[in-house]
């Protein structure tokens, strides 16, 4: 079932409001594909396939602030997007939700002077748990395929143990996977994303009292990506 919430009137707090109600009564989850795109992926077979990045747009006059908010959204999106994969068991699929959510953690830390609330700290810290959630899965299956696999071409490889080491990976990768499972089907996970997506579009950095911050927020993005690529380099 589908439920399509649109702001006709009012403001977008409200609207997040209704949703959270509708999260804490229903075991509903945040969606974030489009129509056509749900469409393109059912002509092609893709329901359930794991998600990669999309490309971030952004023009040369946009502000620091609404970049931030148009990275931060297409990072939230790969996580969310992921979740078919997930669910139907694909380890990649808990991979590239881990990509999104390094991304929106590393475009979190790269925005840092835009982010100094509250609110901020607690988005921060659901993230972090949903990060320590995956890690397992991803781990095993990078430790059973990059490490353990490519021994079996070497030498004798019963006298090796690796066999056995293998068997007993596949059974902690799977066990991982359900763990991960358990928690996308979640209710912290189901608020968290919601969460995020509020945050992204009506949080307190969006409006900040000082003025310092709120002029941080206000320099062009060009401008900002000079500065910060400039301190990287």
């Amino acid at each position: 079932c589908e439920l399509e919430l649109e702001l006709k009137r009012g403001n977008e707090t409200d609207l997040f409001s209704v949703a959270r109600e509708l999260v804490d009564l229903l075991p509903a989850h945040l969606a974030l594909k489009s129509k056509s795109e749900r469409g393109y992926d059912f002509i092609d077979g893709k329901l359930s396939a794991p998600v990669k990045a999309d490309p971030v747009d952004l023009t040369i006059c946009a502000s620091t602030r609404d970049g931030f908010k148009k990275i931060g959204g297409a990072c939230l999106k790969q996580v969310i997007d992921n979740e078919p994969a997930i669910i139907k068991g694909d380890p990649e699929g808990v991979h590239q939700m881990r990509v999104g959510l390094r991304r929106l953690r590393a475009a979190m830390s790269l925005f840092s002077t835009l982010l100094h609330d509250p609110q901020t700290s607690a988005i921060k810290t659901g993230l972090k748990w949903l990060t320590g959630e995956l890690a397992p899965a991803r781990e095993i299956e990078v430790l059973m395929n990059r490490a353990v696999k490519p021994l079996k071409n070497k030498g004798d490889v019963r006298r090796n143990g690796v066999p056995a080491l293998l068997q007993e990976l596949a059974e902690k990768r799977e066990a991982a996977l359900e763990r991960v499972k358990n928690t996308i089907a979640s209710a912290r996970f189901r608020a968290l994303t919601l969460e995020v997506a509020a945050w992204l579009e009506t949080g307190h950095w969006m409006k900040p009292e000082d003025d310092l911050v709120r002029s941080r927020g206000e320099v062009p993005i060009h401008g900002f990506a000079a500065d910060q690529l400039g301190r990287r380099w």
